[in-house]
């Protein structure tokens, strides 16, 4: 089974005047583990995963250890149980939530979550990292 998650990352070596932004491929998890975009240094994430959410490349994105991680989902339950993974499993804190109604008139919405790195000391204990 393919899961298609757009996943978008910034360079560590992007300037404000010019960011190095990168759209991974779409089936992300299938490469996870090999993928050549795990070799690198990014500093911020974007996750834009299928209603499924992004469970098989949450520990992928950790290992990144960006200074940002923003995810946006369409299906509040897998944003949950993602959530949860990141803050109990990887020591992200989160920062802000919220909705975006981007299909007036029907039931449909957009969740947004910024995720930082846990503090070292802080509930979620020391982290190491390139980012320190």
């Amino acid at each position: 089974m393919t899961t298609a998650i757009r996943l978008w990352i910034r360079s560590a070596s992007a300037t404000r005047s010019g960011p190095d932004l990168a759209k991974l491929p779409a089936d992300v998890a299938q490469a996870a583990q090999t993928a050549p975009w795990l070799k690198k240094d990014y500093t911020h994430v974007v996750l834009d995963p299928p209603r499924a959410g992004a469970k098989e490349v949450l520990a992928a994105v950790a290992s990144l250890e960006p200074q940002r991680v923003l995810y946006i989902s369409c299906h509040p339950g897998s944003l949950a149980r993602d959530l949860g993974l990141l803050v109990n499993e990887h020591g992200f804190n989160l920062e802000a939530a919220g909705v975006l109604d981007m299909f007036p008139h029907t039931a449909h919405f957009e969740s947004l979550a910024l995720l930082s790195p846990g503090k070292p000391g802080g509930p979620m204990g020391p982290r190491k990292g390139r980012h320190s």
